[in-house]
């Protein structure tokens, strides 16, 4: 009897308790638990970008690169440029009655337009360069070298020489056009003077020459002058240019050793075709750090060949800081 009665308390224990169990399991509600962070853990910022929209203009501004390819003895300046700001220019009415000095190099013959065959003869007043030297070359219309001579001149007093000389040349077709270019050196290999003129060469037949074209200084300086001091960073050149063509002028600034520290392109008023010379104004910022020799030159390039300048004259500057 007391063995059933412990029995069954300890029964009725084992219902309470799993019971108890069910109804506890029954009130547990799952909770999502967060990992908090990694110490040392890189956290994203998520930033919104707003496009910029496509009727925005870029601007890239790259300095002019120029490269200079010489063949024979003093092929002329083949230049690579980017766009550059460019000046507009008016012509001055009372240029007309004002007198500029003749070109250091005077192509008598032949003239502008002439018609050659081999051999052609060239006379031309030249003020040599350093050691007297004058080249003489003919480059076909595909810009390649067809003859090239290096001339030692006897300079007088006066400097002046006056030139003769022949070219030989050989085409397979029955004409070709051509430049006869001119040019003179100074010590450092820099260009003092060029003129170039077109003319058309023969394969067969007998030469017309046509009187000789503009004989003046193709581009005056007035100012700076011949070996002046330059300062303060800006140089100023002001001057007076013969518009062989519609092409701009170039205005250099070439160093001892040849490369070009700065350059500016001019353009000429349309009009100015029409006249022997055309004013301009240019302003040429610079930087050196000590007292600089340069050789100022301004050119202009051959609308037939464009990598042959028509034309360049130059002076020495010196640039101070």
């Amino acid at each position: 009897m007391q063995i059933s009665a412990v029995i069954k308390i300890n029964l009725f224990k084992i219902i309470l308790v799993t019971g108890l169990a069910i109804s506890a399991c029954a009130e547990v509600t799952p909770q999502l638990v967060t990992p908090s962070p990694l110490i040392g853990e890189p956290s994203v910022e998520v930033i919104e970008i707003t496009p910029i929209p496509t009727n925005t203009p870029t601007v890239t501004y790259v300095k002019p690169t120029l490269i200079e390819t010489v063949s024979g003895t003093a092929v002329p300046s083949i230049i690579i440029e980017q766009p550059t700001p460019e000046i507009t220019l008016q012509v001055d009415p009372g240029l007309q009655n004002r007198k500029f000095p003749p070109a250091l190099i005077l192509i008598d013959k032949p003239g502008s337009a002439s018609r050659l065959a081999s051999p052609i003869l060239v006379q031309a007043n030249v003020y040599p360069g350093e050691g007297g030297l004058v080249s003489v070359q003919l480059i076909g219309e595909n810009g390649r070298l067809m003859a090239d001579q290096l001339l030692k001149m006897i300079q007088p007093d006066s400097g002046w020489v006056q030139l003769v000389t022949e070219i030989k040349f050989e085409i397979t077709s029955a004409g070709e056009s051509a430049l006869i270019v001119i040019s003179t050196r100074d010590g450092y290999g820099r260009r003092i003077a060029q003129t170039a003129v077109p003319v058309l060469l023969l394969q067969i037949g007998k030469s017309e020459n046509e009187l000789p074209g503009f004989l003046k200084q193709p581009f005056v300086i007035e100012s700076p002058v011949t070996g002046g001091l330059i300062k303060n960073g800006t140089l100023r050149v002001s001057g007076f240019a013969h518009p062989f063509n519609s092409n701009p002028i170039i205005i250099e600034l070439v160093t001892q050793t040849g490369g070009i520290m700065e350059s500016k392109v001019v353009v000429l008023p349309k009009i100015a075709q029409d006249q022997e010379y055309a004013a301009f104004v240019a302003e040429i910022p610079y930087e050196v750090f000590r007292r600089t020799p340069v050789r100022l030159t301004i050119r202009q390039r051959s609308e037939s060949l464009p990598g042959i300048d028509i034309a360049l004259s130059s002076q020495i500057l010196y640039l101070d800081p």
